[in-house]
């Protein structure tokens, strides 16, 4: 999940990835335990990698369905009802991730957990109550789970980059299942070919886009939403 371009993967064996099952609701509940986690975002042709805690994830009103909840503290909303799987992915190794593959979008959210070991434990936790069954990690990886930031072959998401003349941006992504912003000052960008690779001041925000996907100033552009209302 670290900003960059993945070239090769680990030789390393990993161990299996798990699938958790069945209360999606229950699950995204133990992410408030988590500190100082890095929460990634993915849409065509742009990334977030931002370091974050969760809070409550608490319903949205007027939510007509009831499957809306939306966390203040991460500013990520999520329809639990288009959550097709949860999955726990290199657990064990350097780097664990809670993969979330949504019915419509694919791999667009993930959670990496902080390195503790409260994180360790309730990431054993999850495997205790929630593992239903295990999965090659390979089989995860080639759906788009654990993609790098310019990796959005697998993600049908969209999302934009909204810039101002002030150096601020904002970056908005809307899926099916789930709606995210962040915004921040810009404190270094590295275009590389189309591909804009943003730091933000806070020094806790990453943020990989294509050019066809920025807005600069003066530019009327806005995001064609597919989330549910």
């Amino acid at each position: 999940m670290r900003p960059g371009s993945r070239s090769v993967y680990s030789r390393q064996p990993e161990p299996p990835a798990h699938r958790l099952y069945p209360n999606i609701r229950e699950i995204f509940d133990q992410l408030i335990h988590f500190e100082n986690s890095i929460l990634v975002v993915r849409a065509r042709r742009i990334s977030c990698s931002r370091i974050t805690s969760f809070g409550p994830f608490r319903p949205v009103a007027p939510d007509r369905s009831g499957t809306v909840f939306t966390d203040e503290v991460s500013g990520l909303t999520i329809d639990m009802n288009a959550v097709d799987d949860v999955f726990l992915l290199g657990e064990g190794s350097s780097g664990p991730s809670i993969e979330i593959l949504f019915r419509e979008d694919g791999f667009a959210v993930s959670i990496e957990p902080d390195n503790s070991a409260y994180s360790d434990f309730i990431l054993r936790h999850l495997i205790e109550s929630y593992a239903s069954s295990k999965i090659a990690p390979a089989v995860l990886r080639n759906a788009g789970a654990g993609a790098w930031l310019d990796e959005w072959q697998h993600v049908h998401s969209r999302g934009t980059l909204h810039r101002d003349a002030l150096n601020c941006f904002t970056a908005a992504f809307e899926g099916r299942g789930f709606r995210f912003r962040a915004s921040g000052e810009t404190l270094s960008d590295f275009p590389d070919s189309d591909i804009h690779r943003i730091t933000a001041r806070d020094g806790r925000t990453h943020i990989f886009a294509d050019n066809t996907v920025i807005n600069y100033p003066n530019q009327n552009k806005t995001l064609h939403s597919h989330a549910r209302n």
